[in-house]
């Protein structure tokens, strides 16, 4: 990888860890978000956030719910 802040390393590596996504995508990602749109990056982040802290999985089912049963077990 080429010489980058450790910050943005540490975020090109995180994106390459995801499935489909290789080590020339996630920096085109990661430098979409410093240059062209740093909103987008907060809005990201923010949702994955939220999503982390909402979504569990349905203890019948095994869906992904934001409750427990989802609502088509406690149906």
């Amino acid at each position: 990888m080429a010489e980058y802040p450790e910050t943005l390393k540490r975020l090109i590596s995180e994106l390459a860890s995801l499935p489909g996504v290789g080590q020339k995508t996630a920096e085109r990602y990661a430098f979409f978000i410093v240059y062209e749109d740093r909103e987008a990056g907060k809005r990201i982040s923010s949702a994955i956030e939220e999503m982390l802290s909402k979504i569990v999985v349905c203890s019948r089912c095994n869906n992904l719910t934001e409750s427990d049963p989802c609502w088509l077990c406690a149906d």
